[in-house]
This record gives C-alpha cells, sequence and structure tokens, in this order.
C-alpha cells in the first residue's frame, strides 16, 4: 500500500493527465496547472518546468496558435512566468477584438 504522499502525487499527476483548458478561463486553466505542480513539489515530486510549460501549451485551443509559435522559435526555454504574461495578453485580445 502507497503512503498518503505517494498516492496524493499519483492523484495530482493523473488530474494534470487528462487537465484541459476547455470552457474555463486560460487564467484559471494556468493557474491549476501551476496549483497542481506546486503541490507536488510541496510532496517531494516537483514538476520539471519544461513539462510544466509543455502541459500549459497543450490545453488552449488553435486560437493561441500564433504564441505557440514564439514560444517554439525560442533559442532559450521560456519560463512559466513569460508565458503565463504571452497567454494572458492574447487571451485579452481575442476579447476584445
Amino acid at each position: 500500500m502507497r503512503n498518503l504522499p505517494e498516492a496524493t502525487s499519483s492523484k495530482i499527476k493523473d488530474q494534470l493527465k487528462i487537465a484541459t483548458k476547455g470552457s474555463q478561463t486560460l487564467l484559471d486553466y494556468m493557474q491549476f496547472i501551476k496549483g497542481c505542480a506546486d503541490e507536488l513539489a510541496i510532496l517531494g515530486n516537483p514538476i520539471d518546468e519544461d513539462d510544466l510549460i509543455e502541459k500549459i501549451l497543450d490545453g488552449p485551443d488553435d486560437s493561441y496558435k500564433s504564441i505557440f509559435d514564439v514560444v517554439n522559435s525560442h533559442e532559450t526555454l521560456i519560463t512559466f512566468e513569460e508565458l503565463h504574461e504571452k497567454l494572458i495578453n492574447k487571451e485579452l485580445s481575442l476579447h476584445h477584438s
């Protein structure tokens, strides 16, 4: 039988696997993903920032494609904070167009 932290980590990882943006706002989606990553870190199973970025980029639909192109064209890896800013700005522009 697994101990509580292992079971909790497993549950959080399962939630991350099936998480999608769906109808929630991008901010809510990103907060959910980041919250899961933070919980895993507290439990001693941190998620690599590259994996975090990849998971976040898996969620939004093609209306965010321009951001994906920018991220993929970077020679250096984008940080969570940079991605957060770009995606939120894109979401705002989508809602105001």
